[in-house]
């Protein structure tokens, strides 16, 4: 599917999101979610079928027991969340695995950058979880050895939770390595 307002194309498989260049269709990054649950207690997410959702133009959504991710593909850019109809067992905070392949990831508590090798930059950010009753909850990214990871407190939420954080191309980028660039 093409987001002209980004410049972006995207693909969606059983394995995951797949974003291109849309005029280049150079490669910029894959995400895939590897993981979820407590961080004594992980439960891996492997392929689930993507499918278009019935009830939500744009939007592409895969299932496993318990839990549903879906992206939104909007102007204002790719909206990436899941929702959790059951809160998962084990102690400490909720705890996603995002799988990123061919992009570096730096990540900050409410943002990362996914940086693809022709030097192009996506955000992931805007950050949301909400539990049942709307109440926001606290949420941060995390960085991971594959990726990152989003860690939710939700110790008093009401469920179903929804986590919701947005993809979209930085607003600038810069090359460090040329001349007269003073960084």
């Amino acid at each position: 599917a093409p987001n002209r307002a980004q410049g972006l194309r995207l693909w969606w498989t059983d394995e995951g999101l797949r974003i291109e260049e849309r005029l280049t269709g150079a490669l910029l990054v894959t995400m895939s979610t590897a993981a979820i649950g407590r961080p004594d207690s992980q439960r891996t997410l492997g392929p689930a079928p993507a499918r278009e959702s019935a009830g939500a133009a744009r939007r592409v959504e895969r299932h496993w027991e318990g839990v549903s991710e879906w992206w939104d593909n909007r102007a204002e850019g790719v909206e990436h969340g899941w929702t959790l109809s059951q809160r998962p067992g084990g102690g400490g905070p909720l705890v996603l695995s995002v799988k990123v392949a061919s992009a570096r990831v730096v990540v900050g508590e409410k943002t990362a950058a996914l940086t693809a090798a022709s030097g192009t930059a996506l955000e992931y950010g805007k950050l949301a979880a909400y539990d049942a009753s709307g109440r926001s909850l606290p949420a941060r990214l995390a960085q991971d050895a594959d990726g990152l990871r989003i860690e939710v407190e939700d110790a008093e939420a009401q469920y179903p939770l929804t986590i919701d954080p947005l993809l979209t191309p930085t607003a600038w980028t810069a090359e460090p390595n040329q001349a007269g660039a003073q960084f």
